[in-house]
C-alpha cells in the first residue's frame, strides 16, 4: 500500500508540473505545449486520455519546428467536468482554447476516441484547419464496451490499481507489459502475434512508449469522470458531418484494431474529399507500439511537412 501511494501522489504532481490552465470563454481548460515552434498542432487524446497522452500521441515531433498543444477534455483531470456535455460542446471548448491561446489556425490530430471532436471540428471550422491527421480514429457510433475483451482489459487495467499493476509491470517485466498492452488492443493471435512481439521486444523504443502509455492513464480516479463521458458521447454518434471537410485529411489505421475497428477508417475516407488512407497490416490499436512503427513516424511526419502553412 506504501508503493501504491507513493506512486499515486508522484503521478498527481507529474500532472501538475507539466500542465497549465487556459481561462477561456467556455471555462478553465488544462492544457501542455511542445515542439520547437511554428504552425500549431492540436492533439485530441483516446480514451481515457488528457493532455498529457495527446503529447505523448506527437512524441516523435518534439524536436520538429510545430507548435504542440495537448489539452484535457471536460472530466479529465484539470478540465472541469460541467464544462461540457456533448460532441458540440468539445468543439466549441477547443475553439475557446485555440482563442485562448491566441492560434487562428491549426492541425488537428486525434487518435481513437480524439477521433469525434478532430473530424467534427474539422468540420465546422474549415478556416480555422490546415490539416487532420485521424489515427485508428472513431468516426461513427462506437461503444467501447462492445467486445468482451474491450470489457475485460477495462474493467482490469482502467482503475487506479490497475495502472499500478501495469506500471509495476514495465519496470519489472517490460516484455509482459508490452504484450499486455499490444494484444489487449490487437486481432493478432497465435503465431502470428507472436511474431510481431518479438520483433518489438528488440526496440528499446517500444517499452519507452509501453510505459509513457501507461503513464498517460495513470491515476485513473483523475481521468474517471472524463472517459464516461467521452463513452457516452462515442455512443450517442449517428453520423458525423464527415463531408464538410475540406483540408487535406491522413486517415493512419492498423487493419489488427481489436478496439475501434478498421471500419472507422473506411467510413472516414470514404466520406471526407481530400483524405488519404494509409493501412498498417499488422498494428493493433496502438500504432507506436507494432513493427509498421517507423513506416508510421515517416509518413506521419511527411504529411505535416507536406501541409505545414
Amino acid at each position: 500500500m506504501f508503493g501504491y501511494n507513493t506512486w499515486k501522489k508522484q503521478a498527481n504532481n507529474r500532472l501538475r508540473e507539466q500542465s497549465k490552465v487556459a481561462e477561456t470563454a467556455m471555462g478553465s481548460i488544462q492544457y501542455a505545449m511542445g515542439g520547437k515552434g511554428g504552425p500549431a498542432i492540436i492533439l485530441n487524446s483516446g480514451i481515457p486520455g488528457g493532455f498529457d497522452q495527446g503529447m505523448l500521441m506527437a512524441f516523435d515531433m518534439l524536436d520538429l519546428p510545430y507548435t504542440l498543444i495537448g489539452w484535457s477534455r471536460p472530466g479529465y483531470m484539470g478540465t472541469p467536468a460541467d464544462l461540457g456535455h456533448t460532441l458540440e460542446d468539445y468543439v466549441e471548448i477547443q475553439a475557446a482554447l485555440m482563442d485562448a491561446l491566441g492560434i487562428q489556425s491549426a492541425a488537428i490530430y486525434g487518435a481513437s476516441g480524439g477521433g469525434p471532436v478532430t473530424y467534427s471540428f474539422a468540420a465546422k471550422y474549415p478556416d480555422r484547419v490546415w490539416a487532420v491527421l485521424g489515427e485508428c480514429a472513431v468516426s461513427q457510433y462506437y461503444n467501447l464496451y462492445a467486445n468482451a475483451v474491450s470489457r475485460l482489459f477495462a474493467d482490469i487495467f482502467l482503475s487506479n490499481y490497475g495502472s499500478y499493476w501495469l506500471t509495476n509491470m514495465a519496470n519489472k517485466k517490460p516484455e509482459a507489459a508490452i504484450r499486455t498492452v499490444v494484444s489487449g488492443g490487437s486481432k493478432l493471435k497465435g503465431k502470428a502475434l507472436k511474431e510481431e512481439l518479438a520483433l518489438l521486444y528488440q526496440d528499446p523504443v517500444m517499452l519507452e512508449i509501453t510505459r509513457e502509455l501507461i503513464s498517460s492513464m495513470s491515476p485513473m480516479n483523475n481521468r474517471k469522470a472524463g472517459m464516461n463521458k467521452d463513452v457516452e458521447i462515442c455512443r450517442a454518434i449517428k453520423t458525423l458531418n464527415l463531408e464538410a471537410i475540406k483540408a487535406p485529411t491522413l486517415i493512419i489505421h492498423g487493419k489488427m484494431d481489436h478496439d475501434v475497428d478498421f471500419s472507422h477508417a473506411e467510413n472516414a475516407h470514404s466520406h471526407i474529399k481530400n483524405s488519404e488512407l494509409i493501412t498498417l497490416q499488422k498494428a493493433g490499436h496502438v500504432i507506436p507500439l507494432s513493427s509498421d512503427y517507423q513506416y508510421y513516424v515517416t509518413k506521419k511526419q511527411a504529411f505535416f511537412k507536406r501541409y505545414r502553412p
